[in-house]
Formats: C-alpha cells, sequence, structure tokens
C-alpha cells in the first residue's frame, strides 16, 4: 500500500467482494497473527494488510473467516471492488471471543461510503460504513465530532479497535445477489491517511 488520504481498492473479477480492515495510523503490524487469509505487507512502512480472499456476491451466500492477533491499532472492514457500487445487498458481523457484538452492518453496498483508489493499480473503489455521530461545540466556531452506539472492541459502522491477542469471527453474508458476477475481496489493513 502506498501512502494515501482515501481508502483504496484492489481490482478483481466483476462480481468478488472485498474486505478490507483500514487503520487510521501510517504503520501498523502484527506479527503474530493466526487465522484465516494472508497477510501481506506492501510500501515503505510495511503495514499490515490481510487478504481474506474473494467472495461471490452473484449468489446468496455465508462466508465465515477467524482471525486473531490483530494489530491494535484501529482498522476498517470495507469492500474493495473495481466498478461503482451495486445494489447488491450484504451483511458485515464481528463478533469476538466472549461473544460480544462488535460489528453489524447490513445494506445495498450502493449506500455505503465510497471513496476511490489513490496509487494502487487497478483499484478502483473502497466501501466501508461510519457509525452514528454528533457534533459537540468545542470552543469559538469550532465543534468536535464525537462518536455515538460505538460497540465492544470500538465497533462504529465498520469501524473496529481490536485487542491484541483477542479472537474474532469475521461473517460476510450476501442476501441479495446480483445477476450478473461482480467479486468483491476481502482484506484487513493498515491505513495512512484519514476516512
Amino acid at each position: 500500500m502506498v501512502a494515501w488520504s482515501r481508502p483504496w481498492a484492489a481490482r478483481v473479477d466483476v462480481g468478488a467482494l472485498v474486505l478490507a480492515i483500514v487503520t487510521s495510523v501510517g504503520c501498523c503490524a502484527a506479527p503474530g497473527y493466526e487465522g484465516d487469509g494472508k497477510v501481506v505487507g506492501r510500501g515503505f512502512f510495511h503495514y499490515f494488510e490481510l487478504d481474506l480472499g474473494a467472495i461471490d456476491i452473484s449468489k446468496e451466500a455465508q462466508y465465515q473467516f477467524r482471525m486473531k492477533g490483530l494489530p491494535g491499532s484501529e482498522l476498517l472492514v470495507g469492500f474493495q471492488t473495481p466498478e461503482r457500487p451495486t445494489d447488491a445487498v450484504v451483511r458485515v458481523s464481528l463478533v469476538n471471543r466472549r461473544g460480544q457484538v462488535v460489528i453489524v452492518q447490513r445494506g445495498s453496498l450502493s449506500e455505503w461510503v465510497s471513496t476511490t483508489a489513490q496509487g494502487r493499480p487497478g483499484a478502483e473503489y473502497f466501501l466501508y460504513r461510519r457509525g452514528e455521530s454528533r457534533e459537540e461545540p468545542a470552543g469559538p466556531r469550532t465543534l468536535n465530532v464525537v462518536r455515538t452506539g460505538v460497540l465492544a472492541d470500538g465497533g462504529w459502522g465498520t469501524y473496529v479497535h481490536p485487542h491484541r491477542g483477542e479472537e474474532y469471527r469475521l461473517e460476510v453474508r450476501v442476501e441479495r445477489a446480483l445477476l450478473v458476477k461482480p467479486r468483491l475481496h476481502a482484506v484487513v489493513t493498515c491505513l495512512v491517511g484519514s476516512l
């Protein structure tokens, strides 16, 4: 991954679902990662990125991933796709080892926040969800954005602040499929920049 100011997306065949978890710090590592997917690192900082593989959104299906030893930085679960967001309905849930719900989001991918990729060949879009928030005065002409409805382990929208050593179960469920064969890729990664 290269430095950027917005989330990125990796090109995959039409019909693949990409799940990404992205941190809001410049660099993070998880040398003790155990679980599904393949850990990859790119760029100057060798950030943590976990590729969980392709998910077919042309049919209703359920995918589960086990993750343990994620970085202790804020991460973001999202989807990479080479095309504009679609009408496929996807449900994403993340539960920790104690059975606490960390993330639960459902909706048409066309309703998710969509950002364009920067600096990744073939990458077009990265999709994720923000949680609810409110603005509070912090001084003259200054407002603070305060997250509301935060779940266990900092779950907010599709953001999470995992505890080192904690085990998580991620589930991606395609609830309404597309007639075409789009593909997304599931990924967990560190983010350089802000969302």
